[in-house]
């Protein structure tokens, strides 16, 4: 029995491995020379992720060139070995989704291979590798904005070229791309995707499918012009990559919480007497990841991660107070002899079915009028916010 559980669940633990390869993948690449700007070849490259312990190992060729391809978003160590050199270190290399990043010339120094060059990667600024126009938030600077509704798109509003047009974004939902303008594009002129694949309800070009939590975002990218073809289709593109876990386990748990009586009431409510609206939001969220460990079976920290995380939403959505004009008593009996418009003007009222010609005394004779109708008209006179000829209303809360 225990192998047959074992059977099942080592393909759903893989499942999520295998999804990461669907990763909108990046490269880095440079150039080793000897200290007299001499090409090495042959020599010994591998890149290490800080988070997970990927390691990848290639060689340089003839010309001392490497490329290493097919990288996830992360921050790296890349290290060069050659025969009679030092060690070459470099640290803290952070790539983004799509970015192709290139480490120029290194050069080595002669020495024991006991000995070690250690150097702190310097962080881009400018794009060389090609002419795209983006702009990328990380997960670290995601945690800490402060956003009212915890809204991906609340974020992305914030860089140069994008434009929100909302009102207000109170909590996320699949509407909240909605409103988002990216260099001028129309609204539906955008694309976007979660890891490497298109979350845009290509139906309307107005939603999404899934709104990612914040709380699960390592990367987003705005690409805006000027991007590669493989991220085509669309004049830009919002690109999600998600976390995923490392060698540590980590975890985090949290709570937004928003209610009104936390909030001034509206003006217009202070005016009119009325108490202030529900406004409840209360936001959940957790995640924790690591790495897979089984025991007897599965002791490699190295091979194989998870990465959980979840959001729950309440929510008691207010409504706006509205002010219309209802008929008065007298002209739900008919009667609109004394009924005046804005200008204090009489008001005519015609009978359709005599030519249109004016009712005697502005008065609709009882037998026209509609014992249903009136009714209806009854249920205004009725309200308790009936003042006049005035009709307050707030439509009712939903949770």
């Amino acid at each position: 029995m225990y192998k047959i559980f074992l059977a099942f669940l080592l393909p759903a633990l893989m499942v999520p491995a295998i999804m990461l390869a669907q990763n909108t993948s990046c490269s880095i690449s440079g150039t080793v020379l000897d200290p007299g700007g001499a090409t090495v070849p042959n020599a010994k490259v591998s890149i290490t992720g800080d988070q997970n312990g990927f390691v990848r190992v290639v060689s340089t060729t003839r010309e001392g060139f490497f490329s290493i391809p097919d990288l996830t978003p992360a921050t790296f160590t890349v290290a060069v070995e050659a025969p009679g050199f030092k060690v070459y270190k470099e640290t803290g290399i952070t790539i983004n989704a799509s970015e192709q990043r290139a480490l120029g010339q290194i050069r080595l120094q002669v020495g024991r291979a006991s000995e070690s060059v250690t150097v702190e990667a310097e962080a881009v600024s400018v794009n060389l590798a090609n002419g795209e126009r983006a702009g990328t938030l990380s997960g670290e600077q995601l945690d800490q904005i402060a956003l009212r509704g915890r809204d991906l798109f609340d974020a992305v509003s914030l860089m140069a070229g994008v434009v929100d047009t909302s009102d207000g974004r109170d909590a996320p939902s699949p509407n909240s791309i909605a409103n988002i303008y990216i260099l001028g594009g129309r609204n539906d002129s955008k694309n976007m995707t979660i890891d490497g694949v298109t979350n845009l309800d290509t139906g309307s070009n107005g939603t999404v499918h899934s709104m990612p939590s914040m709380d699960s975002v390592a990367e987003v990218k705005v690409l805006m012009s000027a991007y590669s073809a493989e991220n085509g289709r669309n004049p830009s593109s919002i690109n999600v990559i998600t976390k995923g876990g490392g060698s540590q386990y980590h975890g985090q748990s949290s709570y937004y919480f928003r209610n009104e009586d936390l909030n001034a009431n509206n003006y217009f409510s202070n005016l009119a007497g009325r108490p202030i609206q529900k406004y409840r939001y209360n936001i959940g969220s957790y995640y924790i990841g690591g790495p897979v460990q089984i025991p007897h079976i599965l002791k490699n920290t190295h091979k194989l991660f998870f990465f959980f995380n979840q959001e729950y939403q309440l929510q008691v959505v207010s409504y706006s107070v509205n002010t219309k004009t209802v008929p008065t008593a007298l002209e739900r009996a008919g009667d609109f002899s004394k009924s005046v418009n804005t200008n204090g003007s009489k008001i005519t009222v015609n009978d359709p079915l005599n030519n249109k010609t004016a009712f005697a005394g502005n008065i609709i004779p009882s037998s026209r009028l509609n014992p249903v109708g009136q009714a209806i008209l009854k249920m205004f006179g009725s309200s308790l916010f009936y003042v006049g000829r005035t009709f307050r209303s707030s439509l009712p809360a939903m949770r």
